[in-house]
């Protein structure tokens, strides 16, 4: 009656567990199989009776999408070793819904006494579809998240104030050129190739004392030999549940290309504004213009216009015009307006009365409009020539 009634329990058990549950003979065929087997499987006992791991029927495939050979299964290992296969991942095609459904395997051999080969097999299986996806789901968003470090050359890094070590991404790993396998480092190994080490310590040392803003920029000697990064890197402190600092998470960006390029503009502006200043016989100038009242601000002229138009103050822009020869004035005047309010270049000789000797000075004035990204004339760059 006991063993009566522990059959019952124990059919009960295998009929509404979870787990899909099968038996192998030692040929390999399925005997028997229960329903979350059958549900899992997408087949009805019909036509999983029999069925053996070398049948055409089946679909399998490893994690990495390649076949699974039937031989190979967890079940037919189990029975030509006699020992136990534990964890085996494996996908498996399901008819009904049209999809693989991947299942976490384990295959027990069973012997009877006295004999050394097993006679069956009983075979378990978790269907851990669910969390394949959200494995499948987050890796790629890893790589997206590599992926969008890589090209905006943004790492982000984090210092453990238990610790005193750094944890670094990939991408952060490549600024400073470490070893991409190594995910740990010492303060004193980053600091190492940081060349103002001392300002950059003490920028961390302030924000985890004082709470001061950490935001700086640094040039940093990469580790592999690679030559010299400027980076940018913000950071603040992230407390734990008692409130007390437990780390520091912070980003930094390589803007070496970006810094190269400011100051190659810089330079520029400063070699053009040496020459607007220091020419001799011409003028040049740039005048710009406000899209929204069109009114005009002389930015940049050359000093020896107050010479060459008899004027006191060139930032005064109407004061270009009074020294302009009467006869041509009101050409001047227009040509320069039209100029303005249609963005076309200026090309206009004229004369400019010279009160110190009695007498005109023959010049030349042209400029060229320069459009923003709507088409709008912002700029008017031009130059003045005597050409009496």
């Amino acid at each position: 009656m006991d063993m009566q009634k522990s059959e019952i329990r124990f059919r009960k058990l295998f009929e509404t567990m979870a787990q899909g549950v099968t038996y192998q003979n030692s040929k390999g065929e399925i005997i028997e199989a229960n329903e979350a087997a059958l549900r899992i499987l997408g087949l009805t006992f019909d036509q999983l009776q029999g069925k053996t791991s070398f049948d055409p029927g089946w679909k399998t495939i490893h994690e990495d999408g390649t076949d699974f050979p039937g031989e190979t299964h967890a079940s037919m290992v189990a029975l030509k070793t006699g020992k136990e296969v534990n964890n085996v991942v494996m996908g498996v095609f399901n008819p009904v819904n049209q999809e693989y459904r991947w299942l976490k395997i384990d295959s027990v051999p069973e012997f009877r006494n006295g004999e050394k080969k097993p006679f069956q097999v009983f075979t378990t299986f978790n269907d851990i579809s669910e969390l394949k996806r959200t494995e499948l789901l987050l890796k790629e968003n890893e790589t997206r998240y590599v992926k969008a470090q890589q090209l905006g050359k943004v790492g982000n890094w984090e210092f453990n104030l238990q610790t005193a070590h750094f944890w670094a991404s990939e991408e952060a790993k490549r600024i400073f050129g470490f070893n991409p396998a190594i995910h740990s480092f010492t303060a004193e190994f980053v600091e190492s190739c940081i060349v103002e080490r001392e300002r950059v310590h003490q920028s961390l040392v302030d924000l985890i004392e004082k709470g001061e803003k950490y935001d700086i920029e640094y040039v940093v000697f990469p580790k592999n030999g690679e030559v010299p990064r400027v980076v940018h890197s913000i950071a603040e402190i992230i407390n734990d549940n008692a409130g007390n600092p437990a780390k520091i998470i912070g980003v930094l960006e390589d803007i070496t290309e970006r810094k190269k390029a400011k100051d190659e503009l810089k330079l520029s502006r400063a070699h053009f504004r040496s020459l607007v200043e220091n020419v001799q016989g011409f003028v040049l100038y740039r005048i710009h213009k406000n899209t929204t009242d069109n009114s005009l601000t002389v930015r940049l002229v050359s000093p020896s216009i107050k010479e060459m138009l008899g004027i006191t103050d060139p930032k005064r822009l109407n004061d270009w015009f009074k020294n302009i020869h009467p006869d041509d004035r009101e050409r001047i005047t227009e040509a320069h307006l039209l100029s303005i309010q249609e963005g076309k270049s200026f090309d206009q000789i004229m004369r400019i009365i010279d009160h110190n000797k009695d007498n005109c000075r023959w010049i030349q004035a042209i400029s060229y409009p320069v459009h923003d990204p709507a088409d709008n004339s912002i700029y008017f760059n031009g130059i003045i020539i005597d050409i009496t």
